[in-house]
């Protein structure tokens, strides 16, 4: 699991805290917590700005990865989990939120 400090409101981007251990891409299954800067207004995206720079912009899910999350599925300052998965978006990728 990967402590991270978020920002954005449907753009959420997702930055690890020093501590982290050294990402270089999005990796199958791997999770990210996180908790919300701001309630979510429309369809929900999220990325991960690692040391050398942010990763592509993709999906965030919600109910088990059935439906993107959209307005009010993200709260501001409620603890989220954040679980990537390749398989998502046609294959593009993209989180889960728990």
């Amino acid at each position: 699991v990967i402590p991270c400090n978020a920002s954005g409101t449907n753009t959420i981007s997702l930055t690890p805290l020093d501590s982290s251990p050294l990402i270089e891409g999005y990796v199958d299954h791997e999770v990210y917590v996180f908790a919300a800067a701001a309630t979510s207004t429309g369809d929900v995206t999220m990325n991960v700005v690692t040391r050398s720079g942010a990763l592509s912009t993709v999906k965030a899910y919600k109910t088990g990865g059935s439906a993107q999350a959209s307005t009010g599925d993200v709260v501001s300052g409620s603890l989220y989990l954040a679980v990537y998965n390749d398989a998502l978006d046609g294959g593009n990728g993209g989180f889960v939120l728990k």
